[in-house]
């Protein structure tokens, strides 16, 4: 399920049919997920950065937003809307491939437009710990949140 604001919709309006993703994203898409210590993250990602303790980010939403978070201005220098598009669109498709068997984890990728790029985060839903509000146009910045289903 995808649910986006309008500044979002209005990005999306004008992509190009075809992207190609930047050579990273591809190993991060490629090297899949790990579940450990009832935390998703990107495999790539956990073997670059260590976790911070919940004690310092609040929760286990908290920890992978930390760890599996990508800027899309440290990567290209354009088409960030795109790579942040292609990126969610591979993730999604692998995990469905390879994953979408783990009842207990639903994956969702928010990807926020910043001064310089995207910004993509990947994490697990909890009821309980809300990444974002409902109300995605209270944003100031184009906001896409993807469930996998």
């Amino acid at each position: 399920m995808r649910q986006m604001n309008s500044k979002m919709e209005k990005l999306l309006s004008s992509l190009p049919d075809k992207c190609v993703l930047h050579p990273y994203f591809s190993q991060v898409v490629d090297e899949g997920f790990i579940l450990e210590n009832g935390c998703l993250f990107l495999k790539r990602l956990r073997a670059e950065r260590m976790p911070p303790s919940l004690k310092h980010v609040g929760d286990e939403t908290g920890v992978e937003v930390f760890v599996n978070s990508l800027h899309t201005d440290d990567y290209v220098s354009n088409g960030h809307v795109e790579q942040a598009i292609k990126l969610s669109t591979e993730l999604e498709s692998k995990w469905r491939r390879h994953y979408g068997t783990v009842n207990s984890v639903k994956p969702i990728i928010v990807i926020a437009g910043t001064e310089f790029g995207m910004n993509i985060k990947l994490f697990n839903k909890r009821e309980e710990h809300p990444y974002l509000t409902n109300d995605l146009e209270s944003y100031e910045q184009p906001i896409l949140q993807v469930e996998f289903e």
